[in-house]
């Protein structure tokens, strides 16, 4: 008979080596992994420096001026035909690319006289380029017309120039872009003005521009405001002698004493008495009806106290 005691499991044995309870002990392991560890992340930075950040100037000079003043361009003494030029270099000493406008005009007292080439003939021209040969402009390209200038200084010359923007300059203000216009300024020539102008028109309007005055005019002039002045002082001095010393002046309007005395011939009277004249004097009286009577005396007689 076969002995069956040495294969009987014992209760716990059997329960130990059970499929059932060795898989769930197994998920325990997973889940004292999970309550014992962690899982760790590492950090790091780098620094990026990007420099300063500064703002582009905006700078132009003309002829390396803020404030150019030219005296090339005045005409102090004009004349049909004058003209004036002088050389402006515009020039970019910021340090962003740049296009200037070019604005002008006149000013000044009589600046609304000359608003018309027709009236005034004062004229513009601008060389792109150009050189300064005298008192005109020669070479380069013409930018600007021959036109002419009004009493609205903000009037645009050049717009937006150039085409291309001025190069930029350094930080030190060197090596910038430029551009050279040269500048004209001429009144028209008399035979160019507009039509319908007779002689004595032209004559004043360039006495009213240039305060010119010919020759034969001014020695005209002188010579009436020479004689008038004398007249003037003669009057003058008439008029105090008579108050002063009580005479007259008479003006002779017939000819009945010439020859001695002709027509409008101018004599001096002064009063007396009449016992002082004698035959031959020339007396001037004024009879009953007012009028005055001058002629040469012939006679004298008594008339009680008094000599008539």
């Amino acid at each position: 008979m076969t002995d069956h005691r040495a294969h009987r499991r014992t209760g716990w044995a059997s329960a130990v080596t059970s499929v059932r309870l060795r898989a769930a002990l197994g998920l325990g392991v997973a889940l004292g992994i999970g309550a014992v560890s962690t899982f760790a992340f590492w950090t790091d930075q780098a620094a990026i420096d990007a420099g300063t950040f500064t703002s582009a100037t905006l700078n132009v000079k003309v002829n390396d001026l803020d404030s150019y003043a030219s005296t090339s361009l005045a005409m102090p003494a004009m004349v049909p035909g004058s003209t004036s030029a002088d050389v402006l270099v515009v020039k970019n000493v910021g340090t962003a690319p740049l296009k200037y406008t070019f604005t002008g005009g006149m000013s000044g007292t009589n600046a609304g006289d000359f608003n018309t080439a027709a009236s005034n003939g004062l004229l513009l021209t601008i060389r792109l380029g150009g050189t300064k040969s005298g008192a005109t402009c020669t070479g380069g390209t013409v930018v600007f017309a021959e036109a002419a200038l009004t009493n609205v200084t903000t009037t645009v010359l050049l717009a937006k120039r150039p085409t291309t923007a001025l190069a930029a300059a350094n930080t030190s203000g060197t090596g910038g872009g430029t551009e050279n216009l040269c500048v004209q300024r001429a009144q028209r020539h008399r035979a160019d003005r507009a039509a319908g102008q007779d002689n004595l028109g032209e004559l004043l309007g360039q006495c009213h521009v240039g305060h010119l005055m010919t020759q034969p005019v001014r020695l005209v002039r002188e010579v009436f405001l020479t004689v008038a002045a004398v007249l003037g002082v003669v009057c003058i001095v008439a008029t105090l002698a008579g108050l002063v010393l009580d005479v007259r002046p008479l003006v002779f309007r017939s000819g009945s004493m010439a020859p001695a005395i002709d027509t409008g011939a101018l004599a001096v009277a002064r009063t007396v008495d009449a016992k002082d004249l004698v035959p031959g004097d020339i007396v001037s009286v004024t009879t009953r009806s007012g009028e005055r009577v001058t002629h040469r005396l012939v006679e004298t007689a008594p008339d009680g106290s008094r000599h008539r």
